[in-house]
């Protein structure tokens, strides 16, 4: 039967605030088969990359108010304060739903989630950073797996002989074997190696000997059919 690798969480503590569940890893797994034989495939280089960074809120909720902001800016939206927290490496803000003021925090989103506390007027707006990536290969079963947080997923599948897949998926919760993380890859055509030698002659006659020198030179042409 295959193995599996089991990762346990334990968050000790004597009042855990709910937004701790946006620190939450899930399982991604799949199986990489041969299309026509249903033969798994070993030995799939696999890469699984979240990107675009994944946005959480939690109202009534702000994070270290003293200092209260690293930066504070009054009157512009919500949209407005996350493009900006993006561009400038913010790892979220509170945004005052009666001022509509932005406090932008400089920790990042696991610190600002360990430090809450309750503020009816605000809203907790949280960063998660996209470009984590993890690179791994497929068992004897055909098998892969690993642990990732919420977010947009490319996956891509490599192999050699055999045409390269690519899937992207939402991942929210664990995804087993079977489901949407699999990937079927097709073996190409063998490949024959030839090496040909071609000689050159000169066309100016028996009598008259080939001015160019390269008219009696030999190339070598390797060709994979």
């Amino acid at each position: 039967q295959p193995s599996a690798k089991v990762i346990v969480s334990y968050i000790v503590s004597d009042a855990v605030d709910p937004g701790v569940a946006a620190l939450q890893r899930y399982q991604v797994a799949g199986i990489v088969r041969n299309p026509y034989t249903g033969q798994p495939l070993e030995g799939v280089e696999v890469i699984v990359r979240r990107f675009g960074g994944v946005w959480k809120y939690y109202h009534g909720k702000d994070a270290f108010r003293t200092p209260h902001c690293a930066v504070s800016i009054d009157g512009i939206d919500v949209e407005a304060c996350r493009a900006k927290a993006v561009d400038e490496g913010y790892g979220g803000f509170t945004h005052d739903n009666q001022t509509w003021t932005c406090c932008f925090k400089s920790q990042d989103a696991e610190t600002l989630l360990s430090n809450t506390e309750e503020d009816h007027a605000s809203t907790l707006h949280v960063y998660f950073v996209g470009d984590y990536e993890v690179k791994l290969k497929t068992n004897e079963f055909g098998v892969y797996g690993t642990i990732m947080p919420e977010g947009q997923m490319n996956i891509s599948f490599y192999k050699f002989n055999h045409d390269r897949q690519s899937m992207e998926i939402y991942v929210d919760t664990d995804i087993q074997v079977g489901g949407i993380a699999d990937a079927f890859m097709h073996r190409l055509g063998d490949v024959t190696h030839f090496r040909a030698e071609l000689t050159w002659t000169s066309t100016a006659g028996a009598a008259k000997p080939a001015v160019d020198l390269a008219a009696r030179a030999k190339q070598i042409v390797d060709l994979d059919l």
